[in-house]
């Protein structure tokens, strides 16, 4: 069934978003804090400062005007950085309904509280938002090629609704109620990758990385279990 969904934030990956659910027949306004990009997408039907090469469908609606994207949506994803998820989600309160799922596609912990997106917007919100992560790269979903992803929450109702929202023959999503080991998982692996391209870097081989991704796997579950998730989702 066809949704409405408001999608916060114009980056690649929320522009990318925005083409996935539109390809699943829902109905996207795709929101940004830049009034120009806002004006040339609107004109170019493209973002080509973020993802540039892909033609937006007429289902996407880019606009600047907060209120308008929110009013309507059945399905709210946050997609903004997440040094800027509290000063959104604080201009969103307010304008969401009360019975519209929300979706923190949102990656990273905040530099300064060192909390995650989705415990920000439940306190800002009062809602808990499920959570949307995994090996994405924006640009190789939005080119077609073949990706998986995790949708958690506590509740797996939500998971199994945003699940049949978001799933498509070549991006298969599947479900969790470990939201909080799934976000996690999504910001920590980052310092494993930055380190895995290091071993390049500094000539050494296969060997030496496969020890820096395994150790550094257990080193997240460890991490992970003592903020409350489960061992099991790294």
């Amino acid at each position: 069934m066809s949704k409405q969904i408001a999608v916060i934030g114009c980056g690649a990956w929320g522009t990318t978003l925005s083409i996935l659910l539109t390809q699943a027949m829902h109905s996207v306004k795709l929101w940004s804090y830049e009034k120009e990009l806002v004006l040339e997408m609107q004109e170019l039907r493209e973002n080509k400062k973020y993802l540039p090469g892909f033609q937006l469908l007429p289902q996407i609606e880019v606009t600047h005007d907060l209120k308008s994207a929110l009013t309507s949506a059945e399905l709210v994803v946050f997609a903004v950085p997440s040094q800027y998820i509290e000063t959104v989600v604080k201009e969103c309160a307010g304008n969401i309904k009360k019975d519209a799922l929300l979706l923190s596609a949102s990656k990273g912990i905040d530099e300064k509280s060192l909390k995650r997106p989705s415990q920000i917007i439940y306190e800002v919100l009062n809602v808990r938002p499920a959570i949307l992560s995994g090996p994405n790269l924006a640009y190789e979903i939005a080119k077609g090629m073949p990706a998986a992803s995790v949708t958690a929450s506590f509740d797996r109702e939500t998971a199994l609704k945003i699940q049949e929202i978001l799933m498509l023959e070549r991006f298969r999503i599947y479900t969790s109620t470990d939201p909080i080991g799934v976000e996690l998982g999504g910001a920590l692996k980052n310092i494993i990758a930055i380190a895995a391209g290091a071993v390049d870097s500094l000539g050494f081989g296969d060997n030496t990385k496969s020890a820096i991704i395994i150790r550094g796997i257990k080193e997240m579950q460890r991490l992970g279990v003592s903020l409350g998730a489960k061992a099991e989702t790294f």
